[in-house]
């Protein structure tokens, strides 16, 4: 029933504006609900524009993820490739290591075949003429140790795989050196990485070199007698620790001192 209804319907003045009243209060009501009604779809509106602002971000965030995805699948690939390369050049550079190994065996077998024969003719010799070569002097009485012998070995400075042309004797700093035979000195000085160096001329040709000294006490020129003091244990030089390196050389070529101690 409309509002004019109502009111008409009323049968008496009293109930009149009774009914007015009650109308009055309805139409009041009603424009409560239409304010609230309106407050709602509002509120309902920038919620709707918030979710609609969150899925917007929520499209960006994973769009940027996909991005990295990719670029992280790149640069895996990119790795990949790297590690298959210096996985070829190190199985390269263990076969050049293992050929320049076998040529250096190959080198030094024929070099102590080379100087066996030497030996045996000059054993030879020296039975058919009588003659008698005496063994030198150790060079540091009461250390016989040998560090280092003579032949290949990977260098403890420069960590690389070198021919070591004498022996290397420890022992402790200011050790005296002596001298391998009766001889003349021909170097007293500093000589690149050997550190203090004296060289000894002998009188059947040999030449001892004696490295790494603490300190040299003779001259060249000087005329020395086997087993006398020439130099002192030291660590000059490339050198890790107080130690005598030991050479004979025959002719200009270094030897194995071995074979003559």
């Amino acid at each position: 029933m409309g509002f004019v209804k109502v009111i008409l319907s009323s049968s008496s003045l009293s109930d009149f504006f009774n009914n007015i009243y009650i109308v009055k209060q309805v139409v009041d009501q009603d424009k409560v609900l239409l304010k609230e009604l309106d407050v709602n779809k509002s509120e309902i509106e920038t919620k709707e524009k918030q979710l609609e602002d969150k899925k917007v971000k929520q499209e960006e965030l994973k769009m940027a993820l996909e991005k990295d995805n990719q670029m992280i699948e790149s640069d895996k690939a990119e790795l990949e490739g790297l590690k298959d390369k210096l996985t070829k050049e190190e199985d390269d550079l263990e076969s050049e290591i293992s050929k320049l190994a076998a040529e250096a065996a190959a080198k030094l077998a024929a070099e102590k075949a080379a100087q066996d024969a030497q030996n045996s003719q000059n054993s030879q010799n020296n039975n058919e003429t009588g003659a008698v070569i005496s063994s030198g002097s150790w060079p540091v009485p009461g250390y016989s140790r040998v560090s280092s012998p003579y032949g290949y070995r990977n260098h403890p400075i420069l960590n690389r795989q070198e021919f070591h042309t004498g022996i290397d004797i420890p022992a402790p700093q200011g050790t005296p050196v002596t001298s391998f035979d009766d001889g003349k000195v021909i170097f007293s000085g500093v000589k690149g990485g050997y550190g203090n160096t004296i060289m000894i001329q002998h009188d059947d040709g040999k030449v001892t070199l004696y490295a790494h000294n603490s300190a040299l006490t003779a001259s060249v020129g000087d005329r020395v007698q086997k087993g006398q003091v020439v130099a002192k244990i030291g660590s000059t030089g490339m050198s890790t620790g107080p130690h005598l390196h030991f050479e004979i050389r025959i002719n200009g070529s270094h030897t194995n001192p071995m074979n003559y101690l």
